[in-house]
């Protein structure tokens, strides 16, 4: 694999990362605009990063605490007894088994199918007799006589097929399993003669928390209790019985402090729901196109194979579920840096949580549980590794996304930070000239060419508001127009009432207040212009980003779009 990273567009495994660095060394010293020009990364530790760690305490209050081994323990012994019980083998008994018995009766007596095989209901409900022909002298009467028996056998097999169908789907083992689940959940296994061996005292939170803030204010931190301390650390309960440390914003001079922090936290009791957290601070210039490109940049096969136990459906999706999300969004299209990143705000976190930029400068890098307290190593592999990603992520100039799911999407770095997206190329798009740094940059306009932007601007501008509704509806088809239909439907709602031309020609219409028939809404259509349109509804987001660019002033977008939803239309 080649050093020049600018042209990657796969994930950036730990060893890539390495390799990364150098080139951009060797590159960001050529750019006169770069960010770090002539800096030496001699640590990947340069930058700043933060941590939110959990570990699990008693709650207030007074609960035990039962570790996953313990509760695996539980579950084989009740399923034992659950065997003695159901199959019948006092012979096993060395506990009293009539609370076991009589619940899971309880439980299960609705749940049986009403025969345990189909011969048992057949014995029960007899198959009708086809009427024998030389029983009948009349061929009439035996006609009349199949045609009855044929009814009766076919409503007879289809309550066979119901029933044959319902003793096949039944799966004892299931039932089994949510019974013993639904004790676990309530702690109710005492009432069986079940114990959990040795419980787990552990300290109340409060108690706890006063630990820690001794602790982190011994290694030189300032630390507070329940507050929200900017320069320190934070110490809060996170849900029931859970103790989280919220870090200040770090740097390679706190690992040493860390490392004890973390040979101290190492006797807590974790599992694969206590997390990890990684914060890791972005540039104060990070845009929309660094933020995705984040997303594609994550070694997670190989946070796989470091964290066994995690459980990463709950708690850290992978990126392609986000990926997923940003490409439903976006149409194909040109956007400006600004439009973006409003595209891309608000989304749901995922392992690589991009909506943490927004509230905090930081991208978060949720897949870590703080079982890796027990590899304080491995934690700063991971930290270092993260570090390297904004730097790699500002030196791409296109990414992809959806490969091998939902058809592929390439975004493409444009001039002034803007962000040109293409679904489903038939062949590689091609990146811009120039260098990712040259590209972000916004580019000054003389007074002359900005003057000149504003009259282009003008003319598209009063080209989409003046646009008649009647000749869009002309124009537009295919599968969204339904939707795109109501959307026009409820602005009219509004309009008539506004409108006299358009109010006088809805009273003409008998019949069709809400406008059902699309004749109707060409009637009035071609009294309304675009603009109209867009002032009282909510179009789909194509049209909408043209509206919105015409408004901002934004020619380029503005051109670019309805160049395109001319194209498409």
């Amino acid at each position: 694999m080649t050093n020049d990273f600018s042209k990657w567009l796969e994930a950036t495994s730990m060893s890539d990362a390495r390799r990364a660095k150098k080139g951009m060394e060797r590159s960001w010293k050529k750019t006169k605009h770069a960010p770090h020009a002539h800096r030496k990364f001699r640590k990947f530790e340069s930058g700043t990063f933060g941590l939110e760690l959990e570990f699990r305490v008693e709650s207030d209050r007074g609960e035990r605490h039962y570790t996953e081994e313990q509760k695996e323990a539980i579950k084989q012994e009740l399923k034992d007894k659950l065997y003695d019980i159901i199959w019948k083998r006092p012979q096993s008994y060395t506990y009293s088994p009539d609370q076991l018995r009589d619940d899971w009766s309880e439980f299960s007596q609705d749940k049986y199918p009403e025969y345990e095989d189909i011969s048992d209901w057949e014995n029960d409900n007899e198959a009708p007799e086809e009427p024998d022909k030389e029983d009948y002298e009349d061929d009439e009467e035996y006609q009349d006589e199949l045609e009855a028996w044929k009814d009766d056998h076919e409503e007879w097999k289809e309550k066979y097929d119901a029933m044959e169908a319902e003793i096949g789907a039944f799966d004892h083992d299931k039932l089994q399993a949510e019974f013993i689940q639904e004790i676990i959940d309530e702690e109710r296994w005492n009432d069986y003669e079940i114990h959990a061996g040795d419980d787990h005292y552990m300290s109340d939170f409060s108690t706890k928390a006063e630990e820690y803030q001794e602790l982190l204010e011994d290694l030189g931190w300032s630390a507070e209790i329940d507050g929200n301390y900017a320069d320190g650390w934070n110490i809060h309960e996170d849900g029931d019985g859970i103790c989280e440390l919220t870090s200040p914003i770090m740097t390679g001079k706190d690992i040493n402090s860390l490392m004890q922090l973390f040979d101290h936290a190492q006797h807590e009791v974790t599992d694969g729901r206590t997390s990890c957290h990684i914060h890791i601070g972005m540039p104060e210039d990070t845009d929309g196109f660094d933020l995705v490109a984040m997303t594609t940049l994550t070694d997670e096969p190989r946070l796989v194979q470091d964290l066994p136990d995690r459980d990463f459906a709950s708690f850290a999706n992978f990126n392609n579920d986000l990926q997923y999300t940003i490409d439903r969004k976006l149409e194909p299209g040109v956007y400006s840096k600004e439009e973006f990143m409003a595209e891309i705000k608000g989304l749901d976190r995922t392992g690589t949580n991009i909506s943490a930029f927004s509230r905090h400068g930081t991208v978060e890098f949720r897949y870590l549980s703080s079982d890796v307290l027990d590899t304080p190593d491995m934690v700063l592999g991971w930290v270092n590794y993260f570090l390297t990603l904004p730097k790699i992520a500002r030196g791409r100039k296109q990414i992809k996304i959806g490969e091998g799911r939902y058809g592929l999407t390439y975004l493409t770095r444009m001039s002034n930070g803007g962000v040109r997206v293409d679904k489903s190329p038939e062949g590689k798009v091609k990146q811009e000239p120039g260098s990712p740094e040259d590209l972000r940059r916004t580019k000054k306009e003389s007074p002359y060419e900005k003057k000149k932007a504003e009259l282009r601007l003008g003319m598209v501008s009063r080209y989409v508001e003046k646009m008649r509704l009647d000749h869009f509806l002309m124009m537009y088809s295919g599968p969204r127009h339904e939707p795109i239909m109501s959307h026009v439907r409820s602005a009219l709602d509004m309009i008539k009432e506004r409108h006299p031309k358009v109010k006088e020609v809805m009273a003409t219409i008998q019949g069709d207040p809400h406008l059902t028939d699309f004749r109707n809404i060409q009637l009035v259509a071609k009294y309304l212009t675009m603009a109209e349109v867009f002032r009282y509804s909510r179009l789909p987001d194509e049209f909408r980003r043209i509206a919105t660019a015409a408004v901002n002033k934004d020619f380029d977008v503005t051109r670019k779009n309805v160049e395109g939803w001319k194209k498409h239309l």
